[in-house]
């Protein structure tokens, strides 16, 4: 029952400002007959329908333009060694020892 009858009052709402914006007329038989006034139509399409400026985007909460690598950046917050969110680049191991250095980049080999 209050499911329905909000429903009906969204449905009465876009009615309503769709008589009033496109038609150019003021129908406040829409309002009552969902128990409202033309008064409250305004308020709640002012509330649900519009949003506000902030509330239409989303403000990034780091530079992603800067990522070289998006995907380590988004899963590197996990499971760490004490390092906070690095990028899979630890001083230990599994084992607990101090990991021995190995020469992946043919630049350092040399």
């Amino acid at each position: 029952e209050p499911v329905a009858l909000a429903l009906e009052r969204m449905l009465a709402m876009r009615s309503y400002m769709r008589a009033k914006t496109i038609d150019g007329r003021l129908d406040e038989s829409i309002a009552t007959r969902v128990g409202l006034t033309g008064a409250a139509i305004d308020d709640m399409y002012k509330v649900m329908a519009i949003a506000n400026y902030e509330d239409r985007f989303v403000i990034p909460t780091s530079h992603r333009e800067w990522s070289e690598d998006a995907q380590d950046l988004r899963g590197s917050c996990g499971f760490s060694f004490g390092n906070g969110c690095s990028g899979g680049s630890t001083e230990t191991n599994l084992f607990g020892t101090k990991q021995t250095k190995r020469p992946t980049n043919p630049m350092e080999i040399a």
